[in-house]
């Protein structure tokens, strides 16, 4: 095929034009937003800490009155909860779409108002989860120290980071 390309030179010139010209196109028309996804926190957490308690006094006692509370919320695609010694979780996601911040507010009033927990709690947490995706997982592999390869990924995961618009 090279061969064919250096033979013809106008057919390459031809196609490296078509080329750039679908580039320029590209640039010009913007790319679809579905190419730079956003990341919007999208799950409600309560957390409770109850010293001394067993997973099951936390799941009876704490997890299963406030899954109850607030499970009949708008916007909630789904509830998670863990319990185990002297903690829970509640993990409420959010709809497609449904603003976090909203039902951050509607969990945190429920919450508040329920006076069947046990005395001697914390107070609940209630905060939005942000999920930190990672979007890019490099894997740096050759005939180098591993010394040498760490030195080498920590450089260019600072450099990396120091692009506009990258977070860590």
């Amino acid at each position: 095929m090279i061969a064919w390309f250096a033979r013809n030179s106008v057919a390459a010139n031809l196609m490296m034009v078509f080329i750039i010209l679908m580039g320029v196109n590209g640039v010009v028309n913007r790319l679809p937003v579905e190419v730079f996804p956003m990341f919007t926190p999208d799950e409600v957490e309560i957390r409770v800490t109850y010293r001394g308690a067993t997973p099951e006094q936390m799941e009876e006692s704490i997890v299963i009155p406030l899954e109850n509370i607030v499970a009949d919320l708008p916007g909630i695609e789904e509830i998670k909860s863990s319990a185990r010694e002297g903690r829970a979780r509640i993990e409420i996601e959010a709809e497609n779409g449904y603003d976090p911040r909203v039902l951050l507010e509607d969990v945190k009033s429920r919450v508040d108002s329920i006076n069947s927990l046990p005395e001697g709690i914390e107070p609940p947490v209630v905060r939005i989860e942000e999920h930190l995706h990672e979007v890019v997982t490099l894997i740096i592999h050759g005939d180098m120290s591993e010394y040498d390869l760490r030195k080498l990924g920590e450089r260019i995961r600072d450099d990396v980071g120091r692009l506009e618009g990258i977070s860590r």
